[in-house]
């Protein structure tokens, strides 16, 4: 800009400083562009999709998804041997209504749902201490027992065929399938099933447990598979 044109934007006077309105027009006009600049780079480039992100959703879409099911052993929970299998969240509601050796006691839901053609890890948090049975056999399917020590939780682990011979309070036995697990006192147990076949399956304790054993919502209960 020659110093002529400069002196017709900005004149100084003896006592005052003052700028056209020409000389505003052309500040405003470095602002805007500056702040438009400035968005581009930052909030309109963050909307863009990116190509780590594009990868992770199609990871994430396309990787196999195990499920779980948690159940807890109680011991007496529907009154004086009347064991159940528990769903966790109902273990923190209300507790059934006692049982006698002639009447049942109150309802418990302990059936649990899963996909079909899925991996579901079982896990059971067996709370009984009690000896019911001397469970010998070979392992149907591969299961891992932990047990509470000194040093903390140590696995033992037993692979499909291998020998079991074990005191156990309960089983876990689930009909149309070749599942058969021995749960010893105050253990957890975990194992993994893939139901292949949609439908019903009814789960049990086959161990002599008491009054619960053959009773829906107690020592019995329903995996739903579809």
């Amino acid at each position: 800009m020659s110093h002529e044109a400069f002196c017709v934007i900005i004149m100084v006077r003896k006592d005052s400083f003052w700028v056209s309105p020409l000389a505003w027009a052309f500040v405003a006009l470095l602002i805007g562009i500056s702040i438009g600049y400035t968005f581009y780079q930052t909030d309109v480039v963050a909307y863009l999709p990116h190509p780590s992100s594009v990868t992770q959703t199609v990871t994430t879409s396309a990787a196999p998804s195990e499920r779980t099911v948690n159940l807890v052993v109680i011991p007496d929970w529907g009154g004086a041997t009347y064991d159940a299998f528990v769903i966790p969240t109902n273990a923190n509601g209300t507790i059934p209504k006692p049982g006698t050796n002639s009447t049942r006691p109150g309802p418990n839901d302990n059936n649990v749902s899963v996909p079909v053609n899925q991996p579901i890890t079982f896990v059971i948090t067996n709370l009984d201490t009690a000896l019911n049975l001397n469970y010998t056999s070979n392992a149907t399917i591969p299961f891992t027992i932990y047990n509470d020590t000194a040093s903390g939780q140590v696995p033992v682990r037993y692979s499909t065929g291998q020998s079991v011979k074990l005191p156990v309070s309960h089983t876990f036995v689930v009909t149309g399938t070749n599942v058969n697990i021995p749960i010893p006192p105050d253990t957890i147990v975990t194992f993994t099933v893939t139901f292949t076949t949609p439908g019903e399956y009814m789960y049990y304790c086959s161990a002599p447990c008491g009054l619960g054993m053959g009773l829906v919502g107690y020592m019995e209960g329903y995996i739903n598979v579809a």
